[in-house]
């Protein structure tokens, strides 16, 4: 099960099989792809989620975590919804990392500050509403981590690189 589908581009990337698209808009998940043995469900993460506890071998959530206002809530449903031998894959940016944030000032805030004319940071705080380290720390309360990756220096740190990948499991 893949949470926060969008558009469905990951589901392109898996291999055959069953799949689950989870995606909170209907808009978004009327636009993914449809496939073989792929299922599309609209529902919200942050609630209780339709199926039984230990159904899922893998659970996906790339570049969503950092948005979710709930980010607790939506842990335990995962947590719920993965066997005990199932792997949790997690991708999400260094926000408030010292090279994300120097990235972000010189590109993003400057082109959305000089398109719209209003100050960018009132935007990601909305967008963005958990750090990178706010997300490690909600995981780690609820999980092992198996294996890490940053991207684009292999040096394990927040503040020097820009999107961290992991994968954890229940036990």
């Amino acid at each position: 099960m893949e949470i926060g589908a969008g558009a469905g581009s990951h589901t392109q990337l898996e291999p055959d099989g069953d799949y689950v698209a989870l995606e909170a808009s209907d808009d978004l998940a009327a636009q993914i792809p449809a496939r073989d043995g792929l299922s599309v469900v609209v529902a919200d993460c942050e609630e209780r989620l339709p199926w039984a506890d230990d159904t899922f071998d893998r659970v996906l959530a790339i570049h969503v975590l950092e948005h979710l206002y709930n980010l607790p809530a939506a842990l335990d449903e995962v947590a719920r919804v993965l066997r005990p031998s199932g792997v949790f894959s997690v991708v999400i940016p260094c926000e408030d990392g010292l090279l994300y944030s120097l990235g972000r000032h010189v590109t993003t805030k400057r082109i959305f500050e000089k398109r719209y004319n209003t100050p960018y940071e009132w935007m990601i705080k909305q967008e963005h509403c958990n750090t990178a380290r706010e997300v490690m720390a909600e995981l780690q309360c609820r999980f092992r981590m198996r294996a890490r990756k940053f991207f684009p220096l292999v040096v394990p740190s927040v503040d020097l690189n820009l999107v961290l990948g992991s994968e954890w499991s229940l036990s």
